[in-house]
């Protein structure tokens, strides 16, 4: 399954092979001076090597910070590191959901050409849904202000921000205030806001699901219960906050 980058809107079926065993991660945040996702790569890998399908929801690089210098050097990097991961794991299918932090034209030009060039992959602007689960950065939950939050409507462009700022905002989150601000969004939080924005409108998306994954708050919580759903949010590999890689289905549950 490929999604159609101009609507940037999912078809919910998925690969035609049952899926049965997953994982997902968000907010890696790769090629920020931020990011401890290296961290974590091993973890990654492994998973991918025993996975029927990844999911990284949303942020998985960072095109706002990048180090890298460019959009054009960021999106290269970024295609790269895609590419070579589904050639590792050709047994694994890998879906990507874009954030507010990688929702870069530059990006999604590459994104498109990666799914001519390998057939283990598939992205979508704002979300994916696979069985009874569904995934979303969490962003547009925020800031659709009327919206779908099943269509991402704005892609950035431009170059990253200026090194000086960066510098700011590495001392910034040093300090902890993405700590601070991610006890903000705690799980009730988080499940009020989704389901208030999820229910607002009869999504057909939402026919039948059970689970919803997310990110974006970099707030780890997995397995809360609320109004009939679970929710979960895998975290953020920034700094000194809690990336959690979780487990989605297991092999025989479908």
């Amino acid at each position: 399954m490929h999604s159609d980058p101009s609507s940037c809107e999912a078809d919910s079926a998925g690969p035609a092979k049952v899926l049965a065993l997953g994982y997902v991660v968000s907010d890696l945040h790769l090629f920020a001076k931020w990011s401890s996702a290296e961290s974590y790569m091993g973890d990654i890998r492994s998973a991918a090597a025993d996975a029927d399908f990844f999911v990284f929801n949303g942020d998985l690089f960072d095109f706002k910070w990048s180090t890298l210098g460019s959009s054009a050097k960021t999106t290269t990097a970024a295609i790269d590191w895609l590419h070579k991961l589904c050639s590792d794991f050709p047994q694994c299918h890998f879906f990507y959901v874009l954030g507010n932090h990688d929702c870069h034209v530059s990006l999604r030009d590459g994104l498109t050409t990666l799914t001519n060039d390998v057939d283990n992959f598939s992205w979508n602007g704002s979300h994916f849904r696979i069985g009874t689960s569904l995934f979303m950065h969490g962003d547009l939950i925020f800031t659709t202000k009327g919206l779908s939050p099943f269509a991402r409507n704005k892609f950035r462009a431009g170059e990253p921000r200026h090194s000086l700022l960066g510098s700011g905002y590495h001392v910034a989150i040093g300090m902890g205030a993405h700590n601070v601000a991610s006890r903000m969004f705690a799980k009730e939080k988080c499940a009020k806001q989704l389901l208030k924005v999820l229910r607002q409108r009869e999504y057909s998306e939402m026919d039948g699901v059970e689970d919803i994954y997310i990110g974006h708050t970099h707030t780890s919580f997995s397995d809360f219960k609320y109004k009939g759903l679970t929710f979960h949010n895998s975290g953020s590999a920034v700094h000194d906050l809690h990336c959690n890689m979780m487990q989605v289905g297991s092999r025989g549950s479908l």
